[in-house]
């Protein structure tokens, strides 16, 4: 997911390390349907992530899931998160979506990950970039095709958990917030109710884009987010 932006980042000189979430790629994943995880026990998997990496303090970029679980670690260990990237994100998916994702795991345990694929590509592209890009939009079908069923079940279970409006002023380090402007899983309301709750927030809107501007606008994303890591402050790792 991130194969655009890791070699420019790690390019002009910064460590990079992409991690899977639980129940993604080759992390561990529930052993039986029904499993369900919560963003807080997420957002502790990824803070065991930058322990087994030697990372004390870093900058966490994360998209749409993962955006939510960064903005989790941010409040509970801000000490470890000198700065945040929020890419297609939100602090709360809404009030449908107990019964949006509910639906969403249920099938996916039922049918297999089939029933994902098209859904999931018309969320993430804009028809225009599936009608050009036939080849990268086929890429990404075939991934989410190797999805566990129980283990992205378990990851939807978790999107009703989030709910962090009410704690965004307490965010302090600097925050990047990116959109773009045809986003309709995350859209730009949510985006700009993220940047309004951050104090100092810098909100980007790319496009034309859906869900997927790590693919779709991802030069200009790239280049944001270099600018961005180029910031005081944002690099005090260790």
């Amino acid at each position: 997911m991130w194969e655009r932006q890791v070699p420019a980042l790690a390019a002009a000189g910064h460590r990079v390390i992409a991690c899977d979430l639980p129940g993604h790629g080759a992390a561990d994943r529930p052993v039986r349907a029904g499993s369900a995880y919560t963003t807080a026990e997420l957002a502790a998997s990824l803070v065991g992530a930058l322990d087994e990496a030697g990372v004390g303090r870093g900058v966490l970029v994360g998209f749409s899931l993962g955006g939510g679980v960064a903005l989790q670690v941010a409040l509970d260990r801000p000490e470890r998160v000198s700065a945040l990237a929020l890419l297609d994100t939100t602090a709360w998916p809404g009030p449908d979506a107990p019964a949006r994702f509910r639906e969403r795991a249920t099938a996916v345990e039922a049918e297999g990950v089939g029933v994902l694929v098209q859904p999931a590509i018309e969320r993430w592209f804009t028809p225009e970039f599936v009608a050009a890009h036939p080849e990268i939009v086929g890429r990404y079908a075939a991934w989410v095709g190797e999805n566990d069923a129980t283990g992205y079940a378990a990851a939807c279970r978790s999107l009703p958990t989030l709910d962090l409006r009410s704690r965004l002023g307490e965010i302090r380090c600097p925050t990047l917030v990116v959109v773009g402007d045809r986003d309709e899983a995350t859209p730009v309301a949510m985006a700009a109710t993220l940047a309004a709750g951050i104090q100092g927030a810098t909100l980007r809107i790319l496009g034309p884009a859906g869900h997927l501007v790590t693919e779709e606008r991802w030069a200009e994303l790239n280049t944001a987010l270099l600018a961005f890591l180029e910031g005081p402050g944002n690099l005090s790792s260790e």
